[in-house]
């Protein structure tokens, strides 16, 4: 079990200074990462009519997407279905069919959540 600060933007020190609730501190806690279940994750989704690749590599899983930045982003296991960014305040939710199939995701950021689909 790992637990990670999580700052919008990376402003921890100024929100603190100067008590800015938008950029307060998040603390989380990570689950090890899983690479069989990570591997049935991985693979390329359409969120908002834009491409999304989320990708594995043994017990990490990154999400990229032009959505947010060239820079690809670590996914940290809340649980095998629930994962949280620390690049932005993000959460994915993992949505799998009766035969237990990834089909998509939900993207919660903020007070709105997205829907992607498996492409």
């Amino acid at each position: 079990m790992l637990t990670v600060w999580s700052t919008p933007m990376g402003n921890r020190s100024i929100s603190a200074e100067y008590g800015w609730p938008e950029f307060k501190v998040t603390e989380k806690v990570a689950n090890a990462g899983d690479a069989t279940n990570n591997q049935q994750i991985a693979g390329t989704y359409r969120l908002m009519d834009t491409p999304v690749v989320i990708s594995a590599e043994g017990e990490r899983l990154y999400l990229q997407s032009d959505l947010f930045g060239a820079a690809r982003m670590e996914l940290h296991a809340q649980s095998p279905t629930a994962f949280f960014t620390t690049d932005q305040d993000m959460v994915l939710n993992v949505t799998r069919n009766a035969e237990n199939e990834v089909t998509g995701f939900s993207l919660v950021r903020g007070a709105s959540t997205y829907q992607a689909a498996r492409s």
